[in-house]
């Protein structure tokens, strides 16, 4: 059904349409017009159902002839519940049987449903919500070339950069040799060939299956490009930039969305993990800072580009080896944008574990409680702030690259 509904909903955009409502909930159908024009929805619908009515399959689709194969689809889709969590279904390649819909009684009956609604549709059009003047106002700002317009970093704020002043940020990080080096080939088709390898390893191996193999696999993967998002927090007037790698797309994306689907419960798991806001606040709620307490917020400074692979895969071996999860599952070493959050969760994990369990300082005793989300810190202290800075200096002196920098208040943050 799915496919029924894209198929519309394609045609649509072709012609420039945009969508702004569903009609039934699950369903990607919606209510089509192009702005400023009258619409004619019921009509539109109907032609759109009679072409599909009378379509054949292309060579390439398993056409259902009956209402029995469709239900026994059904029960095939069912029958993957239990194996959805051990693959995550939506990495799964798009099935290729289509119905004859005029041969199911079921769909049928679906598309006079569809039908009622959209004959419920007003034939007139809301006008634009802007009006002349604000919509050429967005035009030109659009069109400027002299800034760059990106959300901030954090606080939801929208932030107008110059492109003088994001290049010079962009080349001063670029520059910086631990992190960044300079290419003089494409290493694409190398990676290629080393994740087609691994795949087809694994399903040799019974770790994966074709239908699986072929979900991980990117046929026409897109180059990861580099942006920067403007952290305002830090310095409003001349922001330094988080520098931010989107791998949408890319070779490892499938495969990165996949190891993502099962560490992230390991995340979960860490003693300082702390989920969002609201998790916050209900670690807060009842607090009482008792004499000689404080608030302390701790910053890991520049996280994702200070992980060394190999602390990195040491943080998720361990984790793993200490999990009910199938090791065979976790046999690759590279990993796109999607996996940066519970590798950099995990990483930390382990830093955490050696700094309160394994090798303790004696002055780890003033912690009361330690919060973090991803590389935000939020610690309960007892003690002097010169104790803290001295163990903020201790937790500074470590192998890893980790560094950190704190604030410090005795009643708010």
């Amino acid at each position: 059904m799915s496919q029924i509904m894209s198929g519309f909903r394609k045609e649509k955009e072709k012609a420039g349409y945009i969508s702004v409502i569903k009609i039934h909930s699950g369903t990607n159908f919606g209510r089509w017009w192009r702005p400023g024009k009258k619409t004619d929805g019921p009509r539109e619908a109907r032609l759109f159902f009679k072409r599909l009515y009378h379509q054949q399959p292309s060579v390439e689709l398993s056409p259902l002839e009956t209402e029995a194969e469709v239900l026994q689809v059904l029960e095939e889709l069912a029958s993957e519940a239990d194996a959805s969590k051990l693959f995550p279904k939506h990495l799964l390649p798009k099935s290729k049987r289509f119905p004859q819909i005029n041969s199911v009684p079921a769909i049928d009956f679906f598309v006079q449903l569809v039908m009622k609604d959209v004959e419920m549709i007003p034939e007139t059009i809301s006008r634009d919500n802007l009006n002349l003047e604000e919509r050429r106002a967005l035009k030109e700002l659009k069109d400027l070339k002299e800034v760059i317009i990106k959300p901030s970093d954090k606080g939801g704020n929208i932030v107008v950069w110059s492109v003088k002043a994001y290049e010079r940020e962009m080349m001063r990080q670029l520059k910086d040799s631990s992190c960044y080096r300079k290419l003089t080939f494409n290493p694409l088709s190398k990676f290629r060939l080393e994740l087609f390898d691994l795949l087809e390893l694994a399903v040799s191996n019974g770790i994966l299956t074709s239908k699986q193999r072929d979900g991980l696999w990117n046929e026409d993967p897109t180059v990861a490009s580099i942006y920067l998002l403007p952290k305002i927090h830090k310095d409003p007037v001349t922001p330094p930039g988080r520098p931010i790698v989107s791998g949408v797309n890319g070779l490892c994306d499938p495969i990165s969305k996949f190891i993502d689907f099962h560490l992230k419960s390991l995340v979960e798991t860490l003693p300082s993990f702390l989920k969002d806001t609201t998790d916050v606040l209900k670690k807060l709620d009842g607090l009482q800072l008792e004499e000689n307490m404080a608030l302390v917020t701790c910053d890991v400074e520049s996280l994702y580009t200070s992980i060394r692979h190999q602390n990195g895969l040491e943080a998720v071996s361990y984790f793993l080896r200490n999990s009910d999860l199938d090791l065979d599952l976790f046999t690759g070493h590279r990993y796109g944008g999607v996996l940066c959050a519970p590798y950099a969760n995990l990483f930390l994990g382990l830093w955490e574990r050696d700094v309160f369990l394994t090798d303790p300082h004696p002055l780890s005793q003033g912690v009361v409680s330690w919060w973090r989300y991803i590389d935000d810190i939020l610690m309960v202290w007892q003690g002097s702030e010169f104790e803290l800075e001295q163990f903020i200096g201790i937790l500074n002196s470590n192998v890893k690259n980790i560094k950190l920098t704190y604030k410090y208040k005795t009643r708010r943050i």
